[in-house]
């Protein structure tokens, strides 16, 4: 989940919406926003990276709100890109849009929509980086190969540096140095280097507040992403009034074509539970950005679409989930009632049970506890769940941060299996509210243990967690666990606003009755 912040006043200016509508249209469109001072603070899914640009959100609600239809065409002014085999970073797409109109905040807005897709969509650049300069300062043409070494002037630094130099002591090159080694990947033009991906672009190229023709590379180790990432980009600053330029190298990008898929109108009606026409579900999908001549296409900047389920997922949103209706499921089950349920505790304090994944975020582990002792993914197919969950805590911590637009107080709860060092069952719980204190907390923990008819004193036994904790009590005894109030470092690095207690607690007796 990245978050996104935008003036409010320049979002209105381009969509023409009050704010509570705004608002509205935004937790519609599946993008939770809130208005902080003067900002509109939005949260973009992993699979919306278009969103991460002002003006993918602008699109997003002017399509929604009016079926707004947006266009895209290219122009060949000749730009050429050599391309040598770079092994490290095998793929590149470059581009030029000139002639940019709409200057509302756009360096600033830019800096951060690159930013933002380094961290998700580039995987912290290890799959993508891309480079964006000012084109008045380049020439034409352009080359991409490796080097054992090269000199220049390194963004924000006055002076020249070899490669050593700038990954010993730039702070980008002290942060990413691990991306790259001998031979390393640069980008020329025909007066030295522009760029060298993924560390840094060159002090000659940087972006000014004058800036209005813009030249963009992207380079990585996936081909597909190296070309959605420059689509989004481009696409952003055309809405702008800017005139796209392709650059042709081994292949010509960008590459604007609308994918084509058929509507399989019968699969997704079944999947909603609904029956629309194939006109209805057309007219529905054109809020959404799409367009249709005899099959369904695409728009350049969707990342997410890949079959009918992800088409279905859309005609839901210009619905409205709310609107779709439910039926009631009706079977016949036999089961052993149990002696008494671990949930039904909770749930009779008023706490609503809560299904995370298994999997967690290592990185974001590490950087709330400290360290990570769980099972790693080498392989993930999402960078979001690339190790198995240590602890409850991350998690609930998620769960808060993704709906912390609800009513307070919140009171959520979940049992289920953990792994640091050994595979266990953890029940963890939480409290959200503009005031909560160690005390409530407690009084869970006590609750649950008479209920259950269990015994429990005050500890001093060490937790992983406490680091997470301002303020935090132990205990011991059939249960063993850790009540606190969750740190506000922690709580800024989730965007949670108001206070936030979590318990956790491990004992025979889960691992028994769950």
């Amino acid at each position: 989940m990245a978050i996104v912040r935008f003036k409010l006043k320049d979002i209105i200016n381009e969509v023409n919406l009050e704010e509570d509508r705004l608002i509205n249209v935004l937790s519609d469109l599946g993008m939770p926003a809130e208005v902080i001072e003067d900002e509109v603070e939005i949260e973009i899914t992993p699979d919306r990276p278009d969103m991460l640009t002002f003006f993918g959100i602008v699109r997003a609600i002017n399509q929604y709100i009016n079926s707004k239809e947006y266009t895209y065409s290219l122009e060949d002014r000749g730009l050429m890109l050599s391309e040598e085999e770079v092994k490290q970073r095998p793929y590149i797409a470059m581009a030029a849009v000139i002639g940019v109109k709409n200057r509302t905040n756009l360096i600033e807005y830019l800096i951060q929509t690159q930013e933002k897709m380094h961290e998700t969509f580039g995987r912290k650049r290890r799959r993508i980086a891309i480079g964006i300069h000012d084109f008045d300062y380049v020439e034409p043409p352009f080359t991409y190969k490796e080097v054992e070494d090269e000199t220049f002037i390194p963004l924000d630094w006055n002076k020249k540096a070899n490669i050593g130099e700038i990954l010993a002591k730039h702070e980008k090159g002290i942060k990413f140095k691990h991306l790259v080694k001998k031979p390393y990947p640069m980008l020329y033009d025909a007066r030295g280097v522009i760029s060298f991906p993924p560390i840094i672009n060159s002090e000659r190229t940087k972006l000014r507040d004058t800036t209005k023709n813009f030249l963009i590379d992207v380079t990585g180790t996936h081909k597909e992403t190296v070309k959605m990432a420059l689509n989004i980009l481009v696409t952003e600053l055309a809405d702008r009034g800017g005139k796209i330029i392709s650059v042709r190298g081994k292949e010509t990008y960008p590459d604007l074509k609308e994918k084509e898929m058929e509507l399989e109108v019968g699969n997704i009606n079944k999947l909603l539970g609904t029956s629309l026409a194939k006109e209805k579900m057309v007219e529905l999908l054109k809020r959404m950005g799409y367009k249709y001549k005899k099959k369904l296409l695409i728009p350049p900047y969707r990342a997410d679409i890949l079959d009918f389920t992800d088409i279905a997922e859309d005609v839901a949103i210009a619905i409205g989930y709310n609107n779709i209706g439910f039926e009631e499921i009706k079977f016949n089950t036999i089961g052993k009632r149990r002696e008494f349920e671990v949930k039904r505790v909770f749930t009779d304090m008023g706490f609503i049970e809560v299904t995370t994944f298994f999997l967690d975020n290592k990185e974001k582990t590490r950087e709330v506890l400290g360290n990570y002792k769980g099972v790693e993914l080498i392989n993930s197919l999402n960078e979001e769940l690339n190790g198995v969950r240590t602890s409850l805590l991350v998690p609930l911590l998620r769960v808060e941060a993704q709906n912390k637009m609800k009513e307070l107080p919140h009171k959520v709860f979940e049992v289920g299996h953990v792994f640091s060092e050994e595979e266990k069952v953890q029940l963890g719980f939480a409290i959200c509210d503009k005031e909560v204190i160690i005390e409530q907390g407690i009084s869970v923990v006590k609750r649950f243990a008479d209920e259950m008819g269990l015994s429990i004193k005050e500890s001093k036994v060490k937790w992983d967690e406490e680091k997470a904790f301002v303020w935090h009590w132990k205990f011991e005894g059939d249960l063993k666990g850790i009540v606190g109030i969750v740190h506000p470092q922690v709580l800024e690095m989730f965007n949670i606003n108001n206070v936030l207690l979590i318990g956790l607690m491990e004992g025979d007796i889960l691992r028994q009755r769950v």
